[in-house]
């Protein structure tokens, strides 16, 4: 099963967005989690400028924001930043991206095993931490897990039946 790991700095700059980008941030990190390296574009893609740094781009790309990660295993992803959009804002991505890779550059391997952060959480922990504090975002988590699980779902299907590898 995959699994997305966040450094603490990213969780905090998640937690200081507005609600609707929590959100759909929270929804794009699932869908990397449940499909792993099988989520298509446009729902992820490479970091512009960049070696081997991923950016997860929530509401298909559309969205102002986006989560910057690096794959270090076949299913497990460090995320490392979030920041704005390279169109919407490209110093905010541009340091986003030197924070990113600054992070994730970190992570140590002993003997071909790359070693965790103390710090790093799931998706599932940092959305639980991020409903607690905020009723109103509780609500439209619990309101949308349907949808949520649909959406994979609907993901899995067209990447096993409509564009096979």
């Amino acid at each position: 099963m995959p699994k997305a790991e966040w450094r603490a700095e990213a969780e905090a700059e998640l937690a200081a967005l507005p609600r609707t980008e929590q959100l759909s941030i929270g929804r794009a990190a699932v869908r990397l989690e449940a499909l792993g390296s099988q989520l298509p574009f446009p729902h992820q893609g490479a970091a512009r400028g960049t070696k081997g740094l991923q950016e997860l781009r929530p509401k298909n790309g559309r969205s102002p924001q986006r989560v910057f990660y690096r794959q270090i295993a076949p299913e497990v992803f460090k995320i490392g930043a979030v920041g704005p959009e390279y169109l919407v804002n490209r110093k905010g991505f541009d340091r986003s991206i030197r924070l990113a890779e600054e992070r994730l550059g970190e992570f140590e391997e002993y003997e071909g095993v790359t070693m965790a952060y103390k710090e790093s959480k799931t998706t599932g922990e940092v959305m639980e931490g991020l409903v607690e504090r905020d009723p109103k975002l509780r609500q439209e988590w619990e309101r949308t897990a349907l949808a949520r699980a649909v959406a994979i779902e609907i993901i899995r299907y067209r990447r096993k039946t409509i564009f096979p590898r």
